[in-house]
């Protein structure tokens, strides 16, 4: 493993974002069962159903945001991603998760 660190900054250019942003949230509209977020970490369970979509969301993520941990679980027909600042960012955990946050009211809790 490298010791170089990895830069906390996003290199989507404003339009960009502001475009994934509004992809995400579609997303979250259409397949989001439930959220929970603890800390510098924050899980987003969606419908499996809209895999491929998460899928894509966690790649893209991961080449703009790449200080940022991604992961996936699937279970009983959902599919979990969660998010994790480094602990290095924890103090801009609100802000560099805000782009993740639910826009809609959403059951949040335990997603068992």
């Amino acid at each position: 493993m490298s010791n170089i660190e990895i830069p906390i900054a996003c290199t989507l250019d404003a339009t960009s974002h502001k475009r994934r942003v509004e992809w995400v949230r579609g997303l979250m509209s259409q397949a989001l069962r439930s959220h929970r977020r603890d800390g510098p970490k924050l899980e987003l369970v969606f419908d499996a159903s809209s895999r491929a979509a998460v899928q894509t969301l966690m790649r893209q993520e991961k080449a703009c945001c790449a200080f940022l941990d991604f992961a996936l679980a699937e279970a009983d027909r959902l599919i979990t991603l969660t998010i994790t600042v480094p602990s290095r960012a924890a103090d801009a955990a609100d802000d560099l998760l805000a782009p993740f946050n639910p826009p809609i009211a959403v059951p949040s809790g335990d997603t068992a």
